[in-house]
């Protein structure tokens, strides 16, 4: 397992032992601009609330060639959908 999937899965792992802690999402952050695209792309999903990205404008454009990449490849990332699929209205 190369170093940046071991993050990923320790980042996933520890998601539910720190419940009300930050540090997973933002070491999630900071992870999303730099790891391999399934890495990078789990990630993302353990980020949190996607408002940070408004003031990273470099990371939100990365987000956004992931998500592409990641369709363009068939690259199966099931812990995003609940990410992405949230309804900003609460619906």
């Amino acid at each position: 397992m190369n170093r940046a999937r071991a993050i990923a899965r320790a980042l996933l792992d520890r998601r539910d032992v720190s419940a009300g802690d930050d540090s997973v999402a933002r070491a999630a952050r900071e992870h999303v601009g730099r790891a391999p695209l399934p890495d990078a792309l789990l990630c993302l999903a353990l980020a949190g609330d996607p408002s940070w990205l408004d003031g990273a404008a470099a990371t939100a454009a990365r987000v956004d060639l992931l998500i592409w990449e990641a369709g363009r490849t068939a690259t199966a990332v099931p812990e995003l959908a609940a990410a992405l699929l949230v309804d900003p209205d609460g619906r």
